[in-house]
Formats: structure tokens, C-alpha cells, sequence
């Protein structure tokens, strides 16, 4: 059974679509990782919601004199390096997929910007004035997926209509014009093609459908649905973040903003009580203390089943230079860094894990085990203070919490030993090839 999980992983992994996807990841960690660093600083340190900011007091000991600059500056770098992330990833799967059908790779990748900035170009004439603009969301990590898709789709545009080029490291200025001219007919099909994504774009935008989507998930989520509802919904956050749609609970619900949310606080207020509450299975509140430790999928127990178990420099480093990160429950380049985006090792047990820790939770609570968390807590607040905040200071939850996040190390470490024997046949394909 073993063996045939592997032949599969492997066959998968060799795949045009997904070969360039980690070659794209690969290229791109290094920013992503910067970036995440930085938007940890802003969000955690220097904003006044932010959970470090508060613990350090940093209000009553420091001036906004010098504050406001560096979050200026933060923002500035955080917005550059993953806020247009997904021009960068369209020109590297453009430049990747027609890398590997010997055609003109670095034209592809400038193509693939061009057409991914016509896919997210925004109309509005609402006021009698018409005004334009980009889709920011479209551009950012959030869209990883959607970036790839367009960037691996114009690579295949220049495979059918371009002719192959030469391997040439250092070509003349007249060969580059040559291949300049001859692959002008794909670059007007792919213009055509950025021409209809940016009308398809723009008609879902007109009618709110992405929004309408995400509204209703909302509800199905953090509102007064069933406790199944409502698992349903946190495994298909866990489906998304592998597909590589990033952090869609940024965008989705957060804990603090549903009518359950409310009525447990009030409840707790009056009754000075954290037992008994009007919604004891309230699934954001579950879902923030007991099933993302680290991020989606409970990232930061994959992380330490690497630690443990892998002793491949690669894999060490990716998950050295994100343990701070991944434990502020930021696991954005730890997904693109290893990868775990699109790696179907890592896909059923994200969900499965993820429905485990909901269930075990669900349980505790309902034979009072421990409360229901029902209190706010700070902007980036680590994975294990989610759940000691969330029920204010209750130590139950903590033990609960940390017992439950080694269940999930003991878990993943099967599944960590799979993909690495998976990543060693692939790298002694890899081999034979470069051999032949």
C-alpha cells in the first residue's frame, strides 16, 4: 500500500503543471520568507492591536514619533514583496513552463505579467465617471493558485505556437530580435486571452460573486449553523490553503465578530462563568484555539515532525528560518518553502488532523472539560496563548491545548517519512535524467 502511495506521489510529481509549480515556489521562497518576516514585525510589534506591542507596553514607553516611520517603512516593503506576489509568480510559471518545452522563456514570463495585469485590471463607472484600478487581491498571496494557473497556461500558449529556440547562454542582439518577431503570434493569442479574464474578472466582480462566496462560507463558519456546518467548512479552509488560496481566514471570519461570539461573552459577563454558555461549540473560537497551532492545518506540528525526523539540510533550513513565524501563526513561506502547496502527501492529513482536533475539542467541552474560548485576543497572539487567552487564563485549556498539539506531531511523523522517501526518489530520477 506504501509503495503504491509513493508510485502515485511521484508520477503526480512529475507532472508539467506541478514540476513548474516547485520550480516557481522554489524561486520565489527567499521573498516570501522576508516578507513574512517583515509583516510579522509590522503586525506583531509596531501596530497597537498587535499582541507584542502590547506585552511590551510599547505605547507607554515609546513615542509615535519614530513608530509611525518604521510602520510606514514595514508596510511599504511588506506590501512590495507579497502584495504583487502574484505578478512574480505568473512571470516565473510562464518562464518555467516554457523553459521546459525549449521556447522563449524569458518573452513567456514578460507575456504572463502583461496578461496577469489585464486579468485584474478593475472598470468602475459607477459615479458617471469612469475610473480604473487593479485587483489588489488578485495579485496577492491569497491568489497563488489563480497566478500559476494564468502563468502555466501562457507558457503552454508559447509551446503550441512558438518555435523552439536554441540553447544559447549569451545570444546576440539580432537573435533576440528574430525570436522577438517570431513569437509574436503567441503573444496576441495571449493578449486575447488576458483580454477574456479581465472581462470574466470584472463581470464576477460586477455581480459580487467571489463576495457573495465568501459571505455565505462566513456564515456556514462563525454564524448559527451546525456544529457539522461548520467542520465542513473549517476542511475546506484546510483544502484551500494546499490548493494555495493563502490565509483565507483573514478574509473568511475571525474570532470576535459572529452573533455566537457575542452572545458566549455576554453570557461569561454576567454570569462569571466560562461553563454553560449559550454556544458551547462555537467554530471559530474551536478552530483559533485548537486547530491551527501555527497556522492552517496545524502547520507547527508539521514543522517539528521535520525537525524531528528529516535530515535533508533543505528541509532543516526551511523549517529553522520559520519556526518564529510558523509559531506566530504565519506559515505563508513555510507552505511555499518546503512545499506543502499542491503536495499531495500533505493533503488528507491537513484535513484529517485539523477534523480530529475540532472533534477531541468539541468533546472536552461538552463534558466540561474545558470552557469554550470566548475572549479576544492581540493581532499575531503565538499558537498556545490563543486558547489561555481565549478562555482568560484558564490553565485547563493550555494542558488540553499542548497535549493536543503533540497528538498532532505524532500524527504527521508518518506522513513526514513518506514524503521524505518520496523526495528521495524524485531527487534519483533527477539524476538519471541530468545523466542521460
Amino acid at each position: 500500500m506504501k509503495k503504491r502511495i509513493l508510485d502515485l506521489a511521484i508520477a503526480y510529481r512529475r507532472k508539467s503543471f506541478i514540476r513548474v509549480a516547485y520550480r516557481t515556489f522554489a524561486t520565489l521562497f527567499p521573498f516570501v520568507l522576508i516578507g513574512i518576516w517583515i509583516q510579522i514585525i509590522n503586525t506583531n510589534l509596531l501596530q497597537p492591536d498587535g499582541f507584542l506591542y502590547n506585552v511590551l507596553y510599547l505605547a507607554n514607553w515609546t513615542s509615535t514619533t519614530w513608530l509611525r516611520p518604521l510602520r510606514l517603512v514595514a508596510t511599504f516593503i511588506q506590501n512590495i514583496l507579497l502584495g504583487f506576489i502574484g505578478i512574480y509568480v505568473v512571470y516565473l510559471a510562464a518562464y518555467y513552463t516554457a523553459q521546459l518545452y525549449q521556447r522563449a522563456k524569458q518573452l513567456a514570463g514578460v507575456t504572463g505579467i502583461v496578461v496577469m495585469l489585464m486579468a485584474s485590471f478593475q472598470a468602475s463607472n459607477r459615479t458617471g465617471n469612469f475610473y480604473s484600478s487593479l485587483n489588489w487581491r488578485m495579485l496577492s498571496l491569497q491568489n497563488l493558485l489563480l497566478s500559476l494557473a494564468i502563468g502555466y497556461l501562457i507558457g503552454q500558449v508559447f509551446r503550441w505556437l512558438s518555435p523552439a529556440t536554441s540553447a544559447t547562454h549569451n545570444p546576440h542582439t539580432l537573435e533576440i530580435q528574430s525570436r522577438a518577431q517570431w513569437n509574436l503570434k503567441p503573444i496576441i493569442v495571449s493578449l486575447i486571452i488576458g483580454i477574456v479574464l479581465g472581462v470574466g474578472m470584472n463581470l464576477a466582480n460586477y455581480f459580487a460573486i467571489s463576495d457573495s462566496v465568501i459571505t455565505a462560507l462566513s456564515d456556514w463558519g462563525a454564524g448559527d449553523s451546525h456544529f457539522i456546518i461548520k467542520l465542513l467548512v473549517m476542511m475546506l479552509i484546510s483544502l484551500l490553503q494546499w490548493l494555495g488560496l493563502y490565509d483565507p481566514t483573514s478574509t473568511w471570519f475571525t474570532t470576535g465578530d459572529s452573533a455566537e461570539w457575542n452572545a458566549n461573552l455576554s453570557y461569561v459577563l454576567s454570569h462569571h462563568s466560562m461553563y454553560h454558555v449559550p454556544y458551547p461549540l462555537s467554530g471559530v473560537e474551536l478552530y483559533s484555539s485548537y486547530a491551527v497551532f501555527g497556522g492552517v492545518g496545524c502547520t507547527l506540528a508539521l514543522l517539528i515532525a521535520f525537525v524531528l525526523v528529516s535530515r535533508r539540510l533543505e528541509n532543516l533550513r526551511v523549517a529553522r528560518w520559520n519556526m518564529i513565524p510558523v509559531l506566530f501563526n504565519n506559515s505563508g513561506a513555510f507552505f511555499i518553502g518546503l512545499p506543502v502547496i499542491l503536495n499531495p502527501i500533505f493533503l488528507l492529513a491537513m484535513i484529517i488532523i485539523t477534523t480530529i482536533n475540532m472533534l477531541i475539542a468539541a468533546g472536552a467541552v461538552m463534558i466540561h472539560l474545558i470552557p469554550t474560548p470566548v475572549f479576544d485576543y492581540p493581532n499575531g497572539t503565538p499558537t498556545f496563548l490563543v486558547s489561555f487567552i481565549g478562555t482568560n487564563g484558564n490553565w485547563a485549556s493550555v494542558i488540553f491545548a499542548i497535549l493536543l498539539f503533540c497528538l498532532d506531531i505524532i500524527m504527521y511523523l508518518p506522513v513526514v517519512r513518506t514524503y521524505i522517501e518520496m523526495q528521495n526518489e524524485i531527487i534519483k530520477l533527477d539524476l538519471k535524467e541530468d545523466q542521460q
